[in-house]
């Protein structure tokens, strides 16, 4: 009877869970307290530093950003259809360094929707870790006033 028994346990210690998994709270350390788990694969962002430099480098170019010029136009952006395109050739470069999933701009760009370059060019900024303070201003174009907002970049 004592072999049947040990069977029995042996059924129900396989049929629960895998021992040969093991979750957070089997990771205990001297204190008894869970020990978190580490990552093992690098993210974008220390994985790709070079390239990812390389694009903000390149935004900044676009954007005509250097040290005496720390900021740039809203309506600028909105109606250079030059500015447009140069951002959209480095779409596939900016999606392949970058960790791009939560973006608004290709969550509405995959739904169908045109985002505004805005949108990419903070998220992109954002992402090197670069803040972006902005002020609304009024402009001058063809003789009509245009409300618009101008970009300061803290860097």
């Amino acid at each position: 009877m004592n072999k049947i028994i040990e069977k029995n346990e042996e059924d129900n210690n396989s049929q629960g869970s895998n021992n040969t998994l093991t979750s957070n709270s089997d990771n205990v350390n001297e204190n008894n307290k869970r020990v978190k788990r580490t990552r093992n694969k690098l993210t974008k962002k220390d994985q790709f530093i070079n390239e990812r430099d390389e694009i903000k480098k390149k935004i900044y170019e676009i954007l005509k950003i250097d040290d005496n010029n720390k900021t740039f136009i809203l309506y600028e952006i909105e109606n250079s259809e030059e500015l447009k395109n140069k951002l959209s050739e480095m779409d596939e470069k900016i999606k392949k360094f970058f960790k791009v999933g939560n973006w608004n701009y290709y969550i509405q760009k995959n739904n169908g929707i045109r985002s505004p370059m805005i949108g990419l060019i903070r998220a992109i900024l954002k992402d090197c870790d670069i803040d972006l303070t902005k002020k609304d201003i009024l402009m001058m174009v063809n003789g009509k006033k245009i409300r618009t907002t101008k970009y300061f970049l803290m860097f």
